[in-house]
Parts: structure tokens; sequence; C-alpha cells
């Protein structure tokens, strides 16, 4: 079992509150939910460690514009089977040679067309 907040508290010391913006995504999305100001509580064992996840939680969310791709293929890819979605959201490398594209995109959807065995995903970077 999970240990909740309050327990972890009654054992760690005072924590920190690690911070990371761009002003250039707000400028390029302004409609966009600002959640600057959210906290998300989170304990690890150092610093380093915090950061780390918070740089690649940075990296996944700040593409001032992200790739959105659609892929629709005559074979099974294996969702929910050989690529598990949980306990994280699956990633795929997505490469377009015509359009000089090589991204790491996570998945957002899929679709199954059981009458033509047909699947679809779609991604985001």
């Amino acid at each position: 079992m999970a240990a909740s907040p309050a327990d972890i508290s009654a054992y760690t010391n005072d924590g920190i509150v690690l911070v990371k913006s761009d002003q250039a995504i707000k400028d390029a999305h302004p409609n966009a939910d600002d959640l600057r100001d959210a906290e998300v509580e989170m304990f690890f064992v150092s610093e380093a460690a915090g950061q780390a996840l918070l740089d690649e939680r940075f990296s996944l969310l700040s593409t001032v514009e992200p790739v959105h791709e659609r892929i629709e293929v005559a074979e099974d890819l294996g969702i929910g089977q050989d690529i598990a979605v949980t306990p994280v959201i699956p990633t795929f490398t997505i490469i377009d040679a015509t359009r000089d594209l090589t991204v790491n995109a996570r998945c957002y959807g899929y679709a199954i067309d059981l009458e033509t065995d047909r699947e679809a995903i779609a991604v985001i970077e």
C-alpha cells in the first residue's frame, strides 16, 4: 500500500517547490489553461530526482506547436496486449521521411474497425 502525503510528511523534512515555465508557450497559446500556479505534490529522495521528473514532464508538455498525427494501418498494433496502456501512456517514434520528421509522440487515441481489421492511432508530440 502506498504511503499517504500525511504519512510521508510525518517522517520527512520540509519540502521544496520546483518551478519551470516558458513564456513562449503562453504567448503562442493565450487561451490555454495556465497551470503554472498549480502544485503537483510528489515526494523524492533528492531535489535532483524531482528536478529530473519536472524536466521530463516539462519537455512533454512544453512544445509550442506539437506534432499531431493520425495513423491508420491494416495490421494489429497490439495496444492493450503487446503494448501496455497502464501505468504509463504508450509512446511511439513517428518517422516521415517525406517531411523530414522524426519525433517521439504519446498516444492519445486508438480505434479499431472490426469489420475491416484496420486500426488507427492518434498521437501528439
